[in-house]
């Protein structure tokens, strides 16, 4: 809201006698008009009024008043209104945030325990596969002894030698020895906390 106070005068000059000089002047009469307008830079005008010839516009003071605190109340709560639509619709934008934000939370959450879950199946697999081997490595070794109880082509020291070697390859990839099938969840574990 704004106030827009114009004065006009008359077009033709009218000459009068100032106290005896003979000096010509303008002509006193003057038309004053007060307009209530919308705002700063509007021409539209939420009301309006001016000087007549029956009634001045001193004379329209009470209403003038009136208008005014009704039109700057009328403003003020509109005001008002749109500060507090804007501020239910930003709530509404930063719980609507907040709820993607959560699920996104959820679904990374989810996703690390799927991984996690499938590192600790394949780990699962290439320890039952170890322990196949390491079990494939000994009966092997077992099997050359028996054989070469059989043949002996081969010297005791030769095969013994190559036996506890065969036997350390086998410990060393037997996930069964030293509970390290166990050590793995463990530290996993310790990875969550």
């Amino acid at each position: 809201m704004a106030l827009r106070c114009s004065i006009s005068r008359p077009v033709q000059n009218v000459q009068s006698r100032a106290r005896g000089a003979g000096i010509p002047r303008e002509s006193s009469d003057t038309s004053l008009c007060l307009s209530i307008i919308r705002g700063f830079g509007s021409d539209t005008a939420l009301e309006s009024w001016q000087d007549d010839d029956v009634h001045k516009l001193e004379a329209h003071m009470t209403d003038i008043a009136v208008q005014i605190i009704l039109t700057a109340e009328i403003g003020y709560r509109e005001s008002a209104l749109r500060r507090y639509e804007w501020r239910v619709q930003r709530k509404a934008e930063l719980e609507e945030e907040e709820r993607k934000r959560k699920l996104e939370s959820e679904r990374a959450e989810k996703e690390r325990q799927r991984r996690i879950e499938q590192a600790r199946i394949d780990r699962l697999l290439r320890d039952a596969a170890a322990f196949q081997q390491a079990g494939a490595i000994r009966k092997f070794v077992e099997t050359i002894r028996l054989a070469q109880a059989i043949d002996t082509t081969l010297s005791s020291d030769e095969l013994e030698q190559w036996s506890q070697w065969a036997f350390a390859q086998a410990d060393r990839i037997d996930p069964s020895i030293g509970r390290r099938f166990l050590k793995a969840m463990e530290d996993e574990e310790a990875m969550k906390k």
